[in-house]
């Protein structure tokens, strides 16, 4: 697997652990989009001229960064693009003990590739984006990679527009048919300078249920 960066920080935005808390960050490079709004578009690509690096590597390199801690958030990039190593590297962070949240793209099935015994553990997570019409990377969205969705995983719709906002409420609609048990959440896309205020007042009108997922992580000076 190619490795972008491996730190210690805190959680910005919502997930399993909660906005905040302490964590060490497994950056992956490679992804197989290109969103418009892209605020890491150093691990785009996945030919960078690093090496390939082995689970017990990565192990090794966040014992070095933070012993004690015991919360991941495997990132990218798009991490599933990793495929079979990722499965492994996941399960063997379950295995030690570590609490592990998957950031993904949308544009993967989650648990339909992990082991029968891991897809349900109770210290994985994954977040979800859904990506709007803004991106530029809509058509790579497909329902089915999100049927496998527990009530521990949230979707995520980064709000670019007025039109971006009104697909984040019908592919809601469609996820609540579907019966999948996930807690949503909308955040404000900045880099579009989008306001955020503008964002709650379409939330407060319409009672949308989703949280306002706002990115902690960069208002405060020396974090990652």
């Amino acid at each position: 697997m190619k490795l972008n960066d491996v730190f210690l920080s805190i959680n910005g935005e919502i997930n399993l652990f909660h906005q905040g808390s302490l964590c060490i960050f497994v950056r992956f490079q490679g992804c197989n989009m290109r969103c418009k709004w892209c605020d890491t578009p150093q691990a785009q690509e996945i030919d960078n001229g690093t090496e390939d690096v082995s689970i017990g590597q990565i192990i090794e390199k966040m014992n070095e960064v933070a012993p004690r801690c015991r919360k991941v958030t495997i990132t990218g990039g798009e991490p599933l693009i990793h495929g079979k190593p990722m499965i492994d590297y996941i399960e063997s962070l379950l295995k030690r003990g570590y609490c592990v949240s998957v950031e993904t793209n949308g544009s993967f099935p989650t648990r339909d590739w992990l082991h029968p015994e891991i897809r349900n553990h109770p210290n994985l997570s994954f977040v979800v984006d859904w990506k709007l019409p803004d991106s530029g990377m809509s058509q790579n969205m497909e329902i089915a990679n999100f049927r496998t969705l527990t009530r521990k995983d949230f979707v995520k719709f980064v709000i670019s527009s007025r039109k971006d906002y009104d697909e984040a409420v019908r592919q809601m609609g469609m996820m609540a048919l579907m019966q999948i048990p996930v807690t949503f959440a909308m955040s404000a896309n900045t880099q579009a300078i989008m306001p955020r205020w503008e964002l709650l007042e379409w939330m407060f009108a319409d009672q949308i249920p989703a949280v306002f997922n706002f990115q902690l992580h960069k208002y405060l000076d020396g974090l990652k």
